[in-house]
């Protein structure tokens, strides 16, 4: 499947598993969905050089999910939600770009949403693609069967998954 079919289908299952999209950066085109961008703010230029946009964000009253898709398996996208596990600045500077884009105010009923600190431990990662499956620490792994949003879970060895 090429990339911009994962992407679709990723969304489809997330949607069927009772998650709203709320934000993500389709390849190759648009979505009615806004851009998230976690920008460095050490970063002074303009536009998004050094920004990091996910793929999807999916939220729902329990967690709020970063998601990378790709054809196959990708340890570089792995690496890239580490970097946002292993940094307190990168999850804040998502929690206030959720902010600054209006979606705390227009998701307010979610009580994670209200408070940083809980936030932060709120926060899952996926990696959706239609490869090799490979168990990994701290990244669900979504294997994507189909366009039409068919896929199989895999949550990460540490026990703090999508459905845990």
């Amino acid at each position: 499947m090429r990339e911009d079919e994962i992407y679709i289908a990723t969304k489809k299952w997330f949607k069927s598993n009772h998650f709203e999209i709320i934000g993500g950066q389709p390849p190759n085109g648009s979505d009615n969905i806004p851009v998230i961008e976690i920008k460095d703010r050490f970063i002074k230029e303009k536009g998004s050089k050094g920004a990091y946009k996910p793929d999807l964000i999916a939220i729902n009253n329990n967690i709020l999910v970063i998601i990378e898709c790709k054809p196959l398996d990708s340890k570089s996208d792995e690496k890239k939600l580490l970097d946002i596990i292993n940094s307190e600045i990168k999850k804040k500077l998502l929690f206030d770009e959720l902010i600054k884009r209006g979606i705390v105010e227009r998701y307010k009923d979610i009580e994670y949403l209200n408070s940083y600190e809980i936030f932060k431990d709120k926060l899952r990662y996926c990696l959706s693609h239609n490869g090799t499956i490979r168990k990994m620490n701290y990244v669900s792994c979504l294997y994507i069967k189909n366009i039409d949003g068919e896929g199989e879970i895999f949550e990460p060895l540490n026990n703090n998954g999508l459905f845990k």
